[in-house]
């Protein structure tokens, strides 16, 4: 989050020394959710709040959840 010191948190998944990762099959994302997962990506790289990062051996699929 912009303004926020990121020594303050992380996130660290935790894992077996001895597990390998293991890459998803790609599921398909119907048309209507695909928009605004985008915009929700945009805006979140925008601030800051991700960034890309280059893991060709462990993928995991976007879930998007309908709010109420």
């Amino acid at each position: 989050m912009p303004g926020m010191d990121p020594t303050i948190f992380e996130h660290h998944i935790d894992t077996w020394l001895d597990a390998s990762p293991v890459r998803q099959k790609q599921r398909p994302i119907h048309t209507y959710k695909a928009l605004p997962i985008k915009s929700e990506i945009d805006e979140l790289r925008k601030a800051e709040f991700i960034y890309p990062i280059a893991y060709t051996s462990w993928v995991y699929n976007t879930v998007p959840v309908n709010k109420k």
